[in-house]
């Protein structure tokens, strides 16, 4: 992709749009963020499961190819995980769910832990950059984490509402106290996870007109 050009992400879609609706039509499941995509391949296959894993990379391969696109040779993974890094989340083929990396848990947790010392040994007074860049590393969390955006909720308050923000300070209150408390002890939340496919309905009800 050339990187620059204005236009080349709406490009990259349009190239690629043609190849996932095929793995899709064929029973793949794909998750896809401009050149980057992961996924499973048919859960239902006539081949063992080996020999499904040989089938189904060879079919992605020419797939691709036909539309002149390639694997970068240290960027691809081609054995059956069950766990896949994708865009700081990890995509657990097995149990189906989005978890965050722990490296980014770990990053998370640590920047919770300086927004408390500092909050603590300051009169609840906080760096609004540092303020600003929390919030924005966990905004999207709620991929992985559900309840994510409630915990969040405090600290936005507190940045657009606080007297003290025209001098790079945020005051924040008690109950941002406790959010950042949570986002201190996120590993057992991280590893909640999230499906990232919509399960089917059970049952579906139409309305028959008069």
């Amino acid at each position: 992709m050339p990187f620059g050009l204005a236009v080349a992400p709406n490009l990259r879609k349009k190239v690629r749009r043609p190849v996932f609706a095929d793995l899709r039509r064929t029973g793949f499941l794909v998750i896809a963020y401009v050149d980057v995509f992961g996924g499973e391949a048919p859960t239902h296959s006539k081949y063992g499961a080996t020999k499904a894993e040989a089938v189904a990379g060879d079919m992605i391969r020419r797939l691709l190819a036909s539309h002149g696109l390639t694997f970068h040779p240290k960027k691809r993974v081609w054995d059956g995980t069950t766990c896949l890094p994708l865009l700081g989340f990890l995509v657990g083929t097995r149990r189906r769910i989005l978890s965050l990396q722990p490296s980014r848990t770990r990053e998370i947790i640590g920047m919770a832990d300086q927004l408390l010392v500092e909050a603590k040994t300051h009169s609840l007074l906080v760096r609004h950059s540092a303020l600003r860049s929390f919030t924005s590393a966990t905004a999207y969390t709620h991929l992985a984490v559900p309840l994510s955006h409630f915990y969040l909720i405090s600290l936005y308050a507190a940045m657009r509402d606080d007297e003290y923000r025209g001098r790079g300070s945020v005051r924040i209150g008690p109950q941002a106290m406790k959010d950042l408390a949570l986002w201190q002890n996120l590993t057992p939340l991280s590893e909640i996870g999230r499906p990232p496919w919509q399960r089917p309905p059970d049952a579906k009800m139409t309305k028959k007109s008069s």
